[in-house]
């Protein structure tokens, strides 16, 4: 058995960045979160979309922790449609962000499977 004290240790990092898929329809809050999340080394932006359809693309090449996307993303189609989501990453946190303040609209993002929902004007 070889003496403690003459065996070296490598440090092991503790965890890898959170990978993170934007999804909004308009371009700038797409490269406001994709700016955002680059400017921690901590979060590492895998894919950012349009629309829903290109959101669950990203998901299907990539395995990200958490998915954030914008509420305009769901349009006509409401919360409802999170569930697509929420089947194409079924291990990532889906996070809602957008300017709703009705507490009935956040309960529904929360019923439809999301993590939270964070305001836009809240979110420093």
């Amino acid at each position: 058995m070889p003496d403690p004290s003459s065996v070296s240790v490598q440090p092991v990092p503790l965890h890898r960045p959170v990978a993170v898929v934007i999804g909004a329809r308009d371009a700038r809050i797409r490269t406001v979160l994709w700016s955002v999340f680059t400017s921690d080394a901590a979060i590492r932006p895998v894919g950012a979309a349009a629309d829903l359809a290109g959101v669950i693309g990203l998901l299907d090449r990539s395995a990200p922790d958490v998915v954030v996307l914008h509420d305009s993303l769901f349009g006509a189609s409401g919360l409802g449609s999170l569930g697509l989501v929420a089947r194409a990453a079924p291990g990532a946190a889906l996070l809602i962000v957008g300017m709703h303040d009705h507490p009935a609209f956040v309960r529904r993002a929360h019923e439809a499977g999301a993590a939270d929902y964070v305001r836009l004007d809240d979110a420093d």
